[in-house]
């Protein structure tokens, strides 16, 4: 099981209720009385919460593409490193007025602090999107290297290991990308999960 500074808080995260609603725009809407497609603006943490009720267990597949923690400057924030001394206080190595309770840091906490705080985003969202899937429901998540070794640890523990189906190249950019400093990377990655993978159905398609 993975585990981080901070995994309890996003634990508790997922179970406190939202006190938001979705409002129908139908002056934005095109044949609002009988569309049967929704689309939703909101932060998606409150609106999974809010489609709990009427979607749970309901939904055939999920595609989300989330923050990869990149640091880059998006109009979201794409970047959830703690600084160390959030992390340090977080995991123990200082005490309630901040004295250092440890004269060293070893390196793998030095190196999963930065992974913290992307981890306690993407849990409680997890969860709740499994719970909208169909039993024979799939989900399919974007990432790229930052963060795909733990989102696949992060997976096992919401859907299961036995669960996984598969982890898919997608290349973008045939060229590789100018600011690979050692190898050009031409990928990223799509990681597939069945909510139950006994039942789901995979049909092969030829060209």
């Amino acid at each position: 099981m993975l585990n981080w500074a901070g995994k309890s808080t996003a634990y508790q995260t997922l179970q406190t209720p939202t006190s938001k609603t979705l409002t129908p725009c139908e002056e934005e809407s095109v044949d609002f009385e009988n569309t049967q497609n929704i689309f939703i603006e909101g932060e998606n943490l409150d609106v999974l919460k809010a489609l709990q009720k009427s979607y749970f267990n309901s939904v055939k597949m999920i595609y989300i593409d989330p923050p990869y923690n990149t640091g880059n400057d998006f109009i979201y924030n794409d970047s959830f490193a703690d600084t160390k001394a959030d992390y340090a206080e977080k995991v123990g190595d200082v005490d309630e007025h901040g004295k250092l309770k440890r004269a060293f840091v070893r390196n793998s906490k030095e190196n999963g602090h930065y992974h913290s705080n992307w981890l306690n985003m993407m849990l409680p969202r997890l969860h709740l999107a499994k719970n909208l899937l169909r039993d024979d429901g799939v989900i399919f998540i974007s990432i790229d290297d930052n963060e795909q070794a733990q989102l696949k640890l992060l997976c096992d523990e919401v859907f299961g290991e036995e669960n996984f189906v598969a982890i898919l190249s997608v290349e973008n950019n045939p060229k590789g990308r100018k600011n690979s400093k050692f190898i050009s990377v031409s990928n990223d990655f799509c990681i597939i999960y069945a909510k139950n993978k006994e039942m789901g159905k995979f049909v092969e398609k030829y060209s």
